[in-house]
């Protein structure tokens, strides 16, 4: 009779360790345990056990703890982790951790059983693989050896190969996760019933087929890693079965000696799908409260302000107390989503190049006021100027917040917290020092996670929800660098992170946000007076259309999109806030047909919505993006900057720059913007001629040399038309001074020969306009 194969149960529930070790024990030897630590020593003493069954979620260990401890016993050990519901995101991550499957509590004994029969089989496909490699490096070794007995020897080695070969070819052809052997051009050789399982197709029908059969995209980094490395491991990638439906695999591949590519596949669309799940969860969690948190704390805002009369003393500190833990429960939800969305991979990171010590001081200053309230000194140490990091601004600033706000909250009346920072080899090295209660060795890997303290009963003195380092070490991670923790019991603690140095190269293209233009010839200043506020939300679209008027807007609120479209023609506002997440048609959408309207395209959008897409915004041509829960200041800031930066784009002037260098062009809008002027762009003479007679520029920079039509015939163009005869033209070109006096006699202003000093360039454009402005 064979023997049995071994399997531990951890749970800390004695009904569920009892169900399962009765219903397994008819096929399988069940051992039990209560713990983790008693798990562990089963582990030790029973070296031949091949699956563990454990719960995620135990008093002494954590299942994902558990596993790590595991694996560095017996790294072969399947081990499968049993969840509840609410632990579905830590199943993922253990999944990730090296667990070969899970099952979700409530279980049926039948997927418990199909599980552990998958898990056996995983594990005796690792350990056929190991018996063949050892088999097959004995094989070469001996037949070296032994030459005298070489014919004997090879017929016994040829049998315990062949045995060997069969048991292989046995786990390989029986398991359920797909096994694939490629030959050297990538072509499908061997296909087991796992790979016809998941893709769906028969060995017969994709034997000699390119692995191109299988991929979504052709140009597959892990298949070039694997040419290039020789192996790869836990190679996460895109593929597709039969019904050209994507099918997400995680691969592990090496090639054999023959040259052949051995492959095994792990599908996991599942945890795909989960992470999918995770992520419409937090976009919809996200605009279900954080809107009515809005119109919760707008209403209560202008309540208290008085627009809606006086109100007792009593009644201020009742809405001061609503107002209190509106605030404290829009930070926990931000805190959380962001966190979400960090981790994700989902938050839209505006990165910039920085002075980081600009970044650091001012963010000091901005936190001085907290530390007087509790007599606490806040110290910078560093230089005014350090090499620049490409990074999201706002983002580390709120990390330098959270590191300041602790070490504050921990640190004792007429302490001394000090930031430090400076250049570490290719990194900028940022360090927050308190001279707090300390914190021990043993609980920094505790900090950086998400809900904990070192002690549960800080949080009931000093408030907090655990999750300020978890943040701050996730952003951290977005931008490529490292946070860690130093500290001595009674002494103090320091918190540093490293951020890399800038690399030319590395700023991504800036989109700019769209703004009103003038006509040709319009003067006038432009004002903000009329508003059209675009919520599905009525609470908070009467919240923001109250703010409005209280400032004294005119305002009209239009509750969808083809509301917005149709009152954005007929109110004519000067300013649209647009909400993204509304049924029908999102905001999106509206932005889009808003632009393509020649009737309202120059007016100015301003996103107010729960989903932070700025880039995705500003390419449709939106002004401004602001995102709830949000104060009216920051609406009313928003409002200002528009107007000044409208009025300030009208007020400048318009060089339209032609030449059918890019880089002279890039390097002449470079300079004459840093000088306040408007910059037009024209590669060619037609197109200068076009741009010329449409937009009107104040100034044209003019090459002589360019394809079609040459700057002489451009200027003689222009000066023969009306519309474009008195626009001043300078000349800068590379051929010689002999063309000047024609290129003067057919109306050219100036004449100035490549190269050129840009400094000399924009005194002459300030001269020539000063000229201009005095005929005026």
């Amino acid at each position: 009779m064979p023997l049995k194969r071994k399997i531990l149960v951890v749970d800390d529930e004695q009904s569920i360790r009892t169900l399962v070790q009765r219903q397994l024990n008819s096929d399988y030897e069940v051992f039990v345990a209560a713990s983790g630590a008693e798990a562990l020593e089963i582990v030790k003493k029973s070296p031949d056990i091949c699956v563990v069954i454990t719960d995620i979620k135990m008093p002494d260990m954590d299942g994902i703890s558990l596993l790590a401890e595991i694996k560095q016993i017996n790294k072969d050990i399947s081990v499968i982790i049993s969840t509840g519901y609410g632990s579905m995101d830590m199943a993922v991550d253990s999944m990730r951790a090296g667990a070969i499957d899970f099952i979700s509590k409530p279980f049926t004994i039948e997927t418990v059983k199909y599980t552990v029969k998958r898990a056996i089989d995983s594990y005796d496909s690792i350990i056929m693989i190991k018996v063949l490699n050892d088999g097959l490096q004995d094989a070469y070794r001996n037949l070296e050896e032994a030459k005298e007995s070489l014919e004997t020897k090879v017929m016994e080695r040829t049998a315990e190969l062949s045995l060997s070969e069969k048991k292989y070819r046995g786990v390989i052809e029986n398991s359920f996760d797909p096994i694939i052997i490629f030959d050297d051009k990538m072509q499908i050789k061997n296909w087991n019933m796992g790979a016809e399982l998941t893709f769906g197709y028969k060995e017969s029908e994709v034997l000699g087929k390119g692995v191109d059969l299988l991929l979504v995209d052709e140009k597959t980094k892990g298949l070039e890693q694997l040419k290039e490395k020789g192996f790869i491991k836990n190679y996460v990638m895109k593929w597709k079965n039969r019904a050209g439906e994507p099918i997400y695999v995680n691969i592990t591949a090496s090639f054999l000696e023959s040259g052949e590519i051995f492959a095994i596949l792990r599908d996991i669309t599942q945890e795909k799908r989960i992470d999918q799940m995770k992520t419409d969860f937090v976009s919809n969690v996200s605009h279900e409260l954080r809107t009515p948190l809005t119109s919760i704390k707008g209403a209560v805002e202008l309540v208290l302000s008085g627009a809606e009369g006086e109100l007792t003393d009593s009644q201020k500190e009742m809405l001061k107390i609503v107002e209190n833990n509106a605030l404290r429960l829009i930070k926990l939800i931000s805190d959380l989503l962001d966190l979400s969305k960090i981790e994700a991979g989902k938050t839209e990171m505006d990165i910039k190049p920085y002075n980081v010590a600009e970044i650091v001081k001012g963010t000091v200053k901005e936190m001085l006021p907290i530390g007087f309230k509790k007599k606490i000194e806040i110290v910078y140490k560093g230089p005014d100027f350090l090499p620049r990091i490409f990074c999201d601004k706002n983002m580390i600033k709120q990390v330098i917040v959270n590191l300041l706000g602790n070490a504050v909250k921990f640190t004792p009346e007429n302490g001394v917290v000090t930031v430090r920072v400076e250049e570490e080899n290719k990194d900028i090295k940022i360090s927050v020092s308190d001279t707090g209660m300390g914190i021990s060795k043993e609980d920094y890997a505790k900090l950086f996670e998400r809900f904990q303290q070192i002690d549960s009963s800080s949080t009931r003195v000093y408030g907090g929800t655990g999750l300020g380092l978890a943040i701050s070490k996730s952003i951290i991670l977005a931008h490529k660098g490292r946070i860690w923790v130093e500290s001595e019991l009674g002494k103090g603690s320091v918190f540093s992170f490293v951020l890399p140095k800038a690399k030319d190269g590395d700023i991504p293209e800036e989109v700019p946000a769209v703004l009103p233009v003038l006509a040709p010839g319009e003067k006038q200043v432009f004002s903000i007076n009329k508003i059209l506020v675009v919520d599905d939300d009525e609470d908070l679209s009467k919240v923001i259309q109250n703010l409005l008027v209280r400032e004294g807007y005119e305002v009209e609120v239009a509750y969808s999109g083809l509301d917005a479209i149709k009152k954005a023609g007929e109110f004519n506002p000067h300013l649209i806030t647009l909400d993204m997440l509304m049924p029908n048609m999102d905001g999106y959408s509206v932005a889009a047909l808003l632009k393509q309207n020649p009737k309202t395209k120059n007016i100015p959008i301003v996103i107010v919505s729960v989903v932070y897409e700025k880039e995705k915004g500003y390419k449709l041509g939106v002004a401004d993006y602001i995102t709830k829960p949000f104060e009216p200041a920051q609406l009313f800031e928003c409002i200002r900057r528009i107007e000044l930066q409208v009025n300030g784009e009208k007020l400048k002037k318009k060089v339209l720059i032609v030449d059918d260098d890019p880089d002279i062009i890039a390097l002449l809008t470079v300079s004459i913007k840093e000088n306040n002027f408007s910059v037009m762009n024209a590669y060619d003479g037609m197109q200068a001629v076009s741009i010329a007679k449409n937009e009107k520029p104040d100034m044209i920079l003019l090459d002589l040399m360019l394809p079609g039509m040459d700057g002489f015939e451009v200027i003689k163009t222009l000066k023969n038309d009306p519309e474009t005869k008195d626009i001043p033209i300078i000349v800068v070109t590379a051929r010689t001074v002999e063309d000047r006096s024609r290129a003067i006699k057919l109306g050219a202003r100036e004449y100035m020969i490549k190269p050129f000093s840009l400094r000399t360039l924009v005194e002459q454009l300030k001269d020539i306009f000063e000229m201009e402005s005095k005929k005026d």
